[in-house]
């Protein structure tokens, strides 16, 4: 049964580096915590938490634990506050983004591309960004709704630059966006029709895309590495979801 105060319980950890198993910690700085996603949805899925309490002279110091819940509970708070928190979670963001194209070239062989951002309507309380790579083809990714809200470019998964912008353009246009979230259409992306993000292919049942995605990943892999396949005897570090390190973020849910 999934925990819906798992995030939480690790964002207020004192030590998570301790208090978490290997299969869920990946890093912290004083001010976030990066986890791997319990249910990846792609070859490579993080999370990055805003911790509490914060460090008394970091980012968004003031703000309250009641207020990390989601971007709608940042949005009544101070701007700085919370450009603050949001800027530091994606600088961390980058770090793991970087050591993902490093595991790829490690692993596979080739880089692909990795997305960083925020659900518009997030599953789970506390705030926290999602950094995953593009293929969208792991075990977990099982339903429409999994693919329509990590489909890249559709408008469910934020882009983390995007909200930076509304951020910059001040809090009117921030809190107007963050109220439209709450929207029917946005609510109405996740049961958008199955089409391949990449070259727009319609497809009639999960099973269908999978294969299809599948199919894109393994001409990307062809043309990443020469027609090669793999880096030969690499060894990565464990960190995408089919890692040795990887079984999921098992103390978070």
């Amino acid at each position: 049964m999934l925990d819906l105060s798992a995030l939480r319980k690790a964002a207020t950890l004192a030590h998570p580096d301790l208090d978490l198993p290997s299969s869920a910690y990946l890093l912290h700085t004083p001010s976030a915590l990066v986890v791997f996603d319990k249910f990846p949805k792609a070859k490579y899925h993080f999370l990055v938490l805003p911790r509490h309490p914060r460090p008394a002279s970091g980012p968004g110091a003031a703000l309250p634990l009641s207020a990390l819940g989601s971007l709608r509970d940042m949005a009544r708070e101070a701007l700085e506050n919370v450009r603050e928190v949001v800027e530091d979670l994606v600088e961390v963001g980058k770090e793991v983004v970087e050591m993902v194209r490093e595991e790829m070239v490690k692993t596979e062989g080739f880089e692909w591309g990795v997305q960083m951002g925020f659900h518009a309507q997030p599953s789970m309380p506390h705030l926290h960004l999602h950094v995953i790579s593009t293929d969208l083809v792991a075990p977990a990714l099982k339903t429409k709704r999994h693919y329509n809200t990590f489909r890249p470019a559709h408008g469910f998964f934020l882009d983390a630059a995007d909200v930076i912008g509304w951020l910059a353009s001040g809090a009117d246009v921030f809190r107007q966006h963050v109220a439209d979230l709450d929207g029917p259409r946005v609510a109405a992306l996740e049961k958008s029709d199955l089409v391949c993000w990449r070259c727009g292919q319609a497809a009639r049942t999960m099973p269908a895309l999978k294969a299809h995605l599948l199919d894109e990943f393994e001409r990307l892999r062809a043309a990443g590495t020469g027609g090669a396949g793999g880096a030969s005897g690499a060894s990565g570090t464990g960190i995408a979801s089919g890692g040795s390190s990887m079984g999921g973020a098992s103390a978070l849910g």
